[in-house]
């Protein structure tokens, strides 16, 4: 499987491989909650500073809901493989959220404003490192973007879908390229060239309608777009993407494969199907797909394996 590959419900695990890495990882962590804390602090006695004193001297100040509202936390932290590079969502309880990128080493951090991210959704706590995501080669930064709170609370009201972007950060450079309607992402692995951006399927489009999927030359910065993609996902060598076609009536269903080196693309099945459940092995050439096909008599869907 991909495990570069990232979206709103599925979690990464973030490895340390030196014990260099590991002190940065500390001594970044307990600088950055040490900012929050104190941002955190200076928001809340900034709320409190037109309130009347204590009545008793020395007595405790006392959070109340405006405080907490403004209160910031740490989520989805990403470390770069080399670890020269630490980024992390810095997110109030209430209102718009920003990604914080910094150097571990000397050098200046940099912040984006990210409008209001979704609650998180299942289990304790937010999940997992789905948000920010640093290339294995440690040159790119891709995290979601989202609608304002006030343009967010708009859209709900106006029973609209609220859709992420992405934003690509060149970390070198600085340079940033803002995609509109993403709702998943994915570096190539290993070296990457490439970063494939899975777009919304058009608004009145079924669930499982397949939609764009861009595919960005990080070399180049051209943009290729693939029509119907269901699902996707890049092979653990970085040398091939496959995807799934879902058609309109399921014409022109099946597997494709591109050769990222050669850009020579193969379709491996095709048929008036539906293609579901696409997996890479974790090592050599082999790929996985449950393919489906409706049986109206019985409504329902008879799958079978391909390998």
């Amino acid at each position: 499987m991909d495990t570069r590959t990232i979206s709103h419900d599925k979690d990464l695990e973030m490895s340390l491989h030196t014990p260099r890495t590991v002190a940065a990882v500390f001594l970044i962590a307990a600088t950055t909650a040490g900012t929050a804390v104190a941002q955190n602090t200076a928001s809340a006695d900034a709320n409190r500073a037109s309130a009347p004193a204590a009545s008793a001297p020395g007595a405790l100040k006392q959070l109340d809901p405006a405080d907490l509202s403004f209160w910031k936390n740490i989520r989805f932290t990403a470390l770069s493989n080399d670890g020269k590079w630490f980024a992390y969502q810095l997110v109030p309880n209430e209102g718009d959220a920003e990604v914080v990128v910094r150097p571990t080493g000397e050098g200046q951090e940099r912040r984006f404003k990210i409008g209001e991210p979704p609650a998180p959704t299942g289990g304790f706590g937010p999940p997992v490192n789905t948000s920010v995501v640093l290339s294995d080669d440690a040159k790119w930064l891709a995290f979601f973007t989202y609608p304002t709170a006030a343009d967010a609370k708009k859209l709900r009201k106006d029973k609209k879908t609220v859709q992420s972007g992405v934003v690509l950060l060149n970390l070198a450079t600085g340079e940033k390229r803002d995609f509109e309607k993403v709702r998943r992402f994915s570096f190539e692995p290993k070296q990457p060239n490439w970063i494939a951006l899975h777009r919304y399927a058009p608004d009145g489009a079924a669930a499982t309608a397949g939609s764009d999927l861009l595919l960005v030359d990080l070399r180049a910065g051209t943009v290729t777009s693939i029509g119907n993609v269901g699902e996707f996902a890049f092979d653990d060598a970085g040398t091939r993407l496959a995807w799934t076609v879902e058609g309109r009536d399921l014409v022109g269903n099946g597997v494709q494969v591109r050769d990222l080196k050669t850009d020579i693309v193969r379709v491996l099945d095709s048929d008036k199907a539906v293609y579901r459940k696409l997996a890479w092995a974790d090592s050599g050439l082999a790929l996985a797909v449950l393919r489906g096909r409706p049986d109206s008599a019985a409504a329902d869907t008879s799958f079978s394996v391909l390998g």
